[in-house]
């Protein structure tokens, strides 16, 4: 099941014929396939206040002679991070400067532009979570340990992994997502 799309135009394509698609996705609640209607766009607020398209919502329908549940699934865009704020850019950089050397506050406040650094270490933690699922995703790579010999226990362990993951290339949070169909942080 795909929850993560490259672009908008193919995730609206989809949902514009789910009638064509019955099987393609399942409702989690009351798993049945074939009730799903398009229920609209979902929007983050960007920096300046203008609201960007990021996914789509698709309803388990209850309504008008169907019989799901009425839970609603959501459908989102590869380089957007689920139930947070900021892009995946924001958190690529994150992961970027924290490799470079920055502290933590530092990294967050480079990449998010905010003034507080308080979701920092949430970030991390949620990094640190899926820290057995990016080595698997990674496939039996080995990594160096040794750049990072100086920092702290937490990061001794997940720098090594990121790193890894930036050898993927800069979009490596939307290539994560669109392989794995799961959040990058979750």
């Amino acid at each position: 099941m795909h929850y993560f799309f490259d672009n908008l135009d193919s995730l609206h394509q989809l949902t514009l014929n789910l009638d064509a698609h019955p099987d393609r996705f399942r409702c989690l609640r009351c798993r049945q396939s074939d009730q799903f209607v398009s229920h609209g766009f979902v929007y983050k607020k960007q920096h300046q206040g203008q609201r960007r398209a990021v996914g789509k919502r698709l309803f388990c329908a209850n309504r008008y002679a169907r019989s799901g549940c009425g839970a609603t699934l959501r459908l989102s865009l590869a380089d957007t991070l689920p139930r947070l704020q900021y892009a995946a850019a924001q958190l690529q950089t994150f992961v970027f400067v924290l490799i470079a050397g920055a502290t933590v506050a530092d990294a967050y406040c480079h990449a998010t532009g905010a003034a507080s650094s308080r979701h920092a270490w949430r970030w991390l933690t949620k990094l640190q979570h899926r820290l057995g699922d990016f080595r698997t995703w990674l496939g039996r790579r080995d990594h160096n340990g040794a750049p990072f010999v100086r920092r702290c226990r937490r990061l001794r362990l997940l720098l090594p992994t990121l790193a890894l993951c930036t050898q993927i290339g800069v979009a490596f949070v939307s290539s994560y997502q669109s392989h794995r169909q799961q959040p990058f942080l979750g």
